[in-house]
């Protein structure tokens, strides 16, 4: 038998965190479920909807399993429409609970087949709605474990209806195992039941007395008493079957007090019968006829007549016992017509069940055909190691041979390196040779300028000595005042020549390939009027208009001022170079001009400005 599952709407949350019975395990009321019926006409929320059609189809599962399997399909039919993969999972698996009840075994094995291949897709954890009716913890993993057990939980119950008790046990205690590791108490609750069945229906009674138990202290541990009821009517059977029958009565009596409280109707009626049979073997004839009244009253709601089969025989026996040869009869023939109608319907299911059997068939075929794959993959996967170890110890071989020839290769690199370091300053040393006369030329200005002021300012010493010497204080004033602006001007030039020396040798030092903050308007003009100076050193006739537009927005910028200066200084001669050899073509009205300029744009892409320089010439150009 299975639990009925029931993602509930409507019961309240506080009750769930009591008990911590996972969502896929609560029972809807009778109130709740004529609610449920309104709210699937009314709305037309289409999830909402399925979610009603999956409560209503676990109401009626253990009395109406026609309404029941219309009410599943409905919701698988929405599921697919909603592409809601772990909803129509869980509705396949019901779906297959439900097949297995109407003893349809074949159906129930493809829906259970159907669920287990959804819950193994690669978008089952996408579109889902209402998680939290899959899990305590509401996780789209945990949801998938939830389905995928109860699913290992139904094959169990599915091969126990149908008499493969082998197959039974072997899935129930896989089941079992994943139920513990996940501490799932409610479903181990479950399949202990059915094991305690299975060992019942063999007689195994020592097995089954331990199954039961296991199942009562499972329900009680997590508060889950659904099938606490059916476990005491099983224990009550086996002591019944022992010959213990005041321990069969007391569990019994049990049963009815769990039924009660859970308004089980099946396990109420099955808990009666019991005990009228127990009654009627110890010739309490009047108990046991009430008792079998008490039992068909109980199944009367569930309109199921093969629950009454029993019931009809213990009240024939006990009119037959009493004499009473005309009710007797009556109850007989009740019991023989509904046995015959339930006969039909089992060799009706028994046919159309040869199916299953094939089809269960065949997938053990199907299943012996996947293992030879894999033995044979494996074995060509030895085969393949084997040739990958052998071509590993040949490879190992002519590795210790390069080896060698590595470390040899290596300093060589190492040498290259060292060349190449060489060549890159000699390279800059060269391109500062170019630079001499241009250097020489940029010292020789403020140098100049020095020795101009110098001696100016010696003559001035003079000239206010001899006005102080004539008492004319306020001409010597002057005259120091003048003083003063020519020394100024003298460290002004002083600094500056200063700077191009700085320059230069900075210029003509290996690079630490770390950034600074420089001036690139300054770095610019510099080698603009180094290089110009330098080619008029070697060319006299050479002259050039030379032209500067500077954004005095851009401040400084983090570069490596030597690797920049390069750069601009290889531009700017080939400017002056191109214009030069233009000019050798005397071509009239032309004017040699070099420009260079720097903006700062912003950048949208990078989120901060952007400096450019820019390098013009107008000379003959690049040919296409």
């Amino acid at each position: 038998m299975r639990s009925l599952f029931f993602f509930s709407m409507w019961v309240l949350m506080p009750s769930l965190c009591i008990s911590q019975v996972n969502p896929l395990l609560i029972v809807p009321t009778t109130g709740q479920a004529d609610s449920l019926k309104n709210l699937s006409v009314s709305t037309a929320n289409d999830t909402i909807r399925m979610a009603a059609y999956r409560d209503l189809a676990n109401y009626y599962l253990d009395f109406n399993v026609d309404s029941s399997a219309w009410f599943v399909k409905e919701e698988i039919t929405i599921a697919q429409q909603l592409r809601l993969k772990m909803w129509e999972a869980d509705a396949k698996d019901l779906y297959g609970a439900i097949l297995t009840k109407m003893g349809n075994w074949a159906g129930a094995f493809q829906q259970l087949r159907d669920a287990v291949g959804l819950l193994d897709a690669k978008d089952i954890l996408q579109n889902t709605w209402r998680l939290q009716n899959f899990s305590v913890t509401g996780t789209p993993e945990a949801g998938v474990a939830s389905i995928s057990l109860l699913c290992q939980m139904d094959f169990s119950n599915l091969y126990r209806h149908s008499g493969d008790f082998e197959k039974c046990r072997t899935v129930a205690f896989d089941c079992i195992k994943n139920a513990k590791a996940v501490n799932d108490q409610a479903v181990l609750a479950i399949l202990n039941m059915n094991l305690g069945n299975m060992n019942l229906s063999s007689r195994n009674v020592d097995s089954a007395i331990f199954y039961f138990q296991e199942s009562v202290q499972y329900g009680l541990a997590c508060n889950y008493l659904q099938y606490i009821s059916s476990a005491y009517n099983g224990l009550g059977e086996v002591s019944n079957l022992q010959g213990n029958l005041p321990l069969a009565r007391l569990y019994f009596n049990k049963a009815i007090d769990a039924a009660t409280g859970q308004k089980n109707s099946i396990a109420m009626g099955t808990a009666m019968g019991n005990i009228a049979k127990l009654l009627n073997k110890q010739h309490n004839r009047d108990s046991a006829y009430y008792f079998a009244r008490q039992s068909i009253q109980a199944y009367q709601p569930l309109n199921m007549d093969g629950l009454n089969l029993s019931a009809f025989r213990t009240i024939a026996e006990i009119f037959e016992s009493d004499r009473q040869y005309d009710s007797a009869y009556f109850y007989l023939s009740l019991a023989i017509a509904l046995n015959d109608s339930l006969q039909t319907a089992e060799n009706s299911r028994q046919f159309q069940n040869l199916d299953f059997n094939e089809q269960t068939r065949q997938q053990e075929l199907a299943n012996e055909k996947q293992k030879s794959h894999a033995r044979l993959r494996l074995y060509g996967l030895i085969a393949g190691l084997a040739a990958i170890a052998m071509i590993a110890g040949i490879l190992y071989w002519s590795n210790r041979r390069k080896r060698k020839t590595n470390i040899v290769l290596s300093k060589a690199l190492q040498n290259l390196k060292s060349t190449q370091s060489q060549l890159i300053q000699s390279e800059k040393m060269a391109s500062l040779g170019e630079l001499t006369a241009g250097i020489a030329h940029e010292i020789q200005n403020p140098l100049n300028f020095v020795n101009n002021f110098s001696e100016l300012s010696n003559e001035l010493i003079d000239e206010m000595n001899a006005e102080l010497n004539k008492g004319e204080i306020e001409e010597a004033k002057a005259i120091s005042a003048d003083i003063k602006q020519n020394l100024e001007k003298i460290n002004h030039h002083g600094k500056r020549a200063d700077a191009i020396v700085k320059g230069m040798l900075q210029h003509s030092r290996a690079g630490s390939g770390k950034k600074e903050p420089t001036d690139i308007n300054a770095l610019c003009d510099e080698y603009l009027r180094l290089a110009y100076h330098g080619l008029r050193a070697k060319d006299k006739s050479f002259n050039a208009t030379m032209k500067t537009d500077f954004d005095t927005s851009i401040g400084k910028v983090d570069i490596i001022p030597q690797d920049i200066g390069r750069v601009v200084l290889n531009l700017i001669t080939n400017a002056f170079y191109a214009v030069n050899e233009k000019t050798k073509q005397s071509i009239a009205g032309y004017e040699p001009t070099v420009e260079i300029s720097t903006t700062l744009s912003p950048s949208r892409e990078r989120g901060w400005g952007e400096a450019s320089i820019i390098v013009k010439d107008n000379g003959a150009g690049i040919p296409p």
